[in-house]
């Protein structure tokens, strides 16, 4: 029987946290953080025994479909200065002020709304009604000031962004990696808080700080480490759901991105440097060790003879921290765009494009992440540039940070509009000169970028706007990024942005023209009702 428990917000606004960034909010919902508000709740009214049964139960149905409102703004309320409160050990001590920040996601006021949803649920009768019992009881979900009412819903009424588990076995980076109940999350919350070795800790930090103290200044206890104190976390990798079938490019939505750790930091003009000096990294670190064999025609973008294949193959690209009111970010986030890169991506082609068996490509796939991470003692890897004039870290980590540029539903999500981050280069050189008839350059290039679309397998474009600026603010203009290398005999190829319009969403990652494989001709859904 299907489980529903909607959560209504009636300030409208959810308060919380990131579990590993404090100053940005936490988005989606995080449904362990609400089971553990329930233990709260349950201890706070009495430990009832048929509310603690179903709330066992409740942990033990696992990861629950989550529905948001999709109207969202996110934002951080910086500057506030809270007291702490004094301690009663030695006389007590009053420390100094300290800023405070209260990360916020402010809710469509409308439908100010989360739904967690167990389509599988196996809950008794006489445990729904105590579950709905412990929900009244249930008075903020995060911060004090996030006032939630729950209840339980006998089916599913909720309309928005559907959040489903991942799941499968094909290797990817989630959207949104989530802690979730599970069996015994309750007991591991009951052992983990003990309120007698809190208070020992604290007055040995306490004791610990005073030593330290000097003459005229405030005494400032640390507090208790709050991860020491947490049950154990369990994780599950969420991403959105496609109520339709949109049209896909010939490489899968799921996607893997290597976040950078350290190093260099690299600017998005340095994608075409990046993308073919980790491709040479992979061809180098395949067969180290002599066991498998030659590289997969995928995934070296040649053939045993050496020619270059005719099937699709791995596209590595760069994923820049770049905002604009075009993507549907925030005023505020448009200030923290660095237009650096931040992360690289691989899109892995289809079983199908490829004739190839799925089971022989997830395997092939994993042999790939084995030989970049797994033979090398971790999940990191460095990119070093054949001048070494810089080097960069990057890691596998399933965690995913609040930044934006991380998120890979940032560049798959299905939209009827592109635009270019990275300059498309042309496959034909265009027929008119530019400084003669700049309009009929444009349009001969927008002809062969067309063409250059349906060629991959998408429907022909019914607007294609090229040009030397991209729609998207703080993107370089064409000019900024280098020309690929002369290929023999022939002259250097254009490269140009460009904006395609669709009659009909499509699915990415959208990686268009010559440089499509190695960073250039990268492509970001527009998502403003505000087109360009």
């Amino acid at each position: 029987m299907p489980l529903t428990i909607s959560l209504h917000f009636p300030t409208g606004k959810y308060v919380a946290a990131a579990w590993n960034d404090r100053t940005e909010p936490e988005w989606p919902p995080h449904p362990a953080r609400f089971c553990l508000g329930l233990v709260d709740a349950l201890h706070k009214s009495g430990n009832h025994p048929d509310e603690r049964a179903a709330l066992q139960s409740l942990c033990a149905q696992g990861s629950p479909e989550i529905i948001l409102p999709e109207n969202v703004v996110s934002h951080s309320q910086s500057g506030y200065y809270v007291p702490q409160n004094p301690t009663t050990f030695k006389g007590g001590i009053t420390p100094g002020r300290k800023p405070r920040s209260f990360p916020t996601v402010m809710l469509d006021s409308e439908k100010p709304c989360v739904f967690f949803h167990w389509p599988q649920a196996s809950l008794e009768a006489t445990q729904l009604d105590a579950l709905a019992a412990l929900l009244t009881k249930l008075p903020r979900f995060g911060h004090s000031s996030s006032l939630v009412i729950a209840e339980v819903s006998d089916a599913l009424q909720a309309r928005g962004l559907r959040l489903i588990p991942a799941g499968g076995e094909f290797p990817h980076t989630p959207q949104h990696l989530l802690r979730v109940p599970y069996s015994g999350m309750l007991e591991s919350a009951e052992a983990s808080f003990n309120a007698t070795d809190r208070e020992k800790e604290r007055i040995a930090l306490v004791a610990k700080n005073e030593k330290k103290a000097k003459p005229g200044k405030f005494l400032s206890p640390s507090a208790s480490p709050r991860g020491r104190h947490d049950p154990a976390h369990q994780w599950e990798s969420y991403s959105p759901a496609t109520e339709s079938n949109p049209i896909s490019s010939l490489w899968d939505e799921r996607i893997i991105i290597l976040q950078r750790k350290s190093g260099d930091i690299l600017p998005i003009t340095a994608a075409l440097a990046l993308t073919s000096t980790f491709h040479r990294t992979i061809l180098d670190r395949w067969d180290r060790d002599g066991t498998r064999g030659p590289v997969p025609e995928w995934i070296s973008g040649h053939r045993l003879d050496g020619s270059r294949t005719k099937k699709p193959h791995l596209a590595i690209f760069t994923l820049p921290d770049i905002r604009s009111r075009f993507l549907g970010d925030s005023a505020e986030s448009l200030i923290h765009a660095s237009g650096s890169i931040k992360a690289i991506g691989l899109a892995i082609p289809r079983p199908e494009s490829l004739e190839l068996a799925p089971a022989l490509l997830r395997s092939e796939l994993k042999m790939l992440l084995q030989a970049l991470f797994t033979d090398n003692g971790g999940q990191e890897i460095q990119i070093v540039s054949r001048s070494r004039s810089w080097a960069s870290d990057f890691t596998l980590e399933s965690e995913i940070r609040p930044i934006l540029a991380v998120r890979p539903h940032r560049w798959t999500k299905p939209s009827d509009i592109w635009a270019s981050v990275t300059p498309v280069i042309l496959d034909k050189h265009p027929k008119t000169n530019f400084k003669k008839d700049p309009h009929a350059w444009a349009a001969s290039c927008a002809d062969i970028i067309s063409k250059s679309i349906v060629r991959a397998g998408l429907p022909e474009p019914i607007e294609i706007i090229a040009g030397i600026h991209s729609p998207i603010d703080g993107v370089p203009p064409a000019s900024a990024f280098p020309a690929q290398e002369k290929r023999p005999g022939r002259q250097a190829r254009f490269h140009v942005h460009a904006t395609v319009r669709f009659a009909e969403n499509v699915r990415g990652p959208l990686l268009i023209g010559a440089g499509r494989y190695r960073g250039y001709g990268q492509f970001i859904p527009l998502t403003n009702p505000k087109k360009p």
